[in-house]
C-alpha cells in the first residue's frame, strides 16, 4: 500500500499539524508571534555568522539543486565558482562527490590539491563519499 504510506498518511499528519498550529495561534497569538520572531532572529544570526566566516577565509562551498555542489573563492573582487558533480544517495552517506569530473579554471589550476582539501573539509564523511576514479 504505497499510496497509503507515502501520500495519505503524510497528508493527514500535515493537516493535523496545520490544525493544531491554527488553534494555538488563535488562543495564544503572542506566543506564536514570539516563537516565529525568535526563529527568524536565530536564522538571521546564523546566516550572518556563516557569511562573515566565508568572507574571512575567502572561500565557500554549497549545494546547487539536488545533486550538484560548488566551490567558490573570492578573487579579483568577485566570487569565482567551480562546479562539482555529485549525486544524492540513500543510505549512510547523503551524497557522493565525483572529483574526476572537476574542471579547474586557470585561476585554480595550480592549487588543485588545496581546493580538493577544502572541499573535503566541508563535505566530509560519513555524510559524503568521494569517487576519484
Amino acid at each position: 500500500m504505497p499510496i497509503l504510506r507515502y501520500i495519505i498518511i503524510p497528508l493527514v499528519v500535515f493537516w493535523i499539524a496545520c490544525y493544531l498550529f491554527w488553534e494555538t495561534a488563535k488562543r495564544y497569538p503572542i506566543y506564536v508571534i514570539g516563537a516565529i520572531a525568535l526563529w527568524l532572529l536565530v536564522a538571521f544570526v546564523l546566516a550572518q555568522r556563516q557569511k562573515k566566516r566565508n568572507v574571512q577565509r575567502g572561500w565557500r562551498v554549497g549545494h546547487v539543486g539536488r545533486d550538484s555542489m560548488y566551490y567558490e573563492e573570492f578573487r579579483d573582487g568577485a566570487w569565482r565558482r567551480i562546479e562539482i558533480d555529485g549525486e544524492m544517495l540513500v543510505g549512510k552517506a547523503h551524497h557522493v562527490i565525483y572529483f574526476r569530473s572537476l574542471k579547474f579554471p586557470d585561476w585554480a589550476r595550480e592549487r588543485q590539491d588545496e581546493i580538493i582539501g577544502r572541499i573535503k573539509s566541508e563535505f566530509h564523511p560519513p555524510q559524503y563519499e568521494y569517487d576519484n576514479s
